[in-house]
């Protein structure tokens, strides 16, 4: 694991706002990061439809920890999410949910795929 993976991990740790929403970090490796969002009544917003600002807050986590997880820890570390875009094409209902992030190429926004 490098130190920019090291230090995402540690970031995600201590991050009051990730253990709210019980994100569990399932993998990170050079310019790759995997993250759960654990499906609970707490994060419905109708029934059992998971509401979509936890979706993109898990996207967000898992796309900051993949860019992280390549970073020279010597250079400093800060970082903020300057844009995000999101397009839902089905509903997540009653289940937990899974993004996986990857650099593409530095500069531009991290790919993710939600399963």
């Amino acid at each position: 694991m490098s130190n920019g993976a090291q230090l995402a991990q540690v970031w995600f740790e201590h991050s009051p706002f990730a253990r709210h929403l019980a994100l569990q970090l399932l993998s990170i490796e050079d310019d790759t990061a995997a993250v759960r969002l654990p499906y609970t009544p707490q994060i419905a917003t109708i029934g059992d439809v998971v509401h979509g600002g936890a979706i993109s807050s898990l996207m967000d986590t898992a796309a900051a920890l993949a860019a992280w997880s390549s970073h020279e820890a010597r250079e400093g570390a800060r970082g903020a999410t300057v844009g995000l875009s999101v397009t839902f094409q089905a509903a997540a209902e009653a289940r937990d949910v899974i993004a996986h992030a990857q650099v593409s190429r530095r500069g531009a926004p991290a790919e993710l795929h939600l399963c």
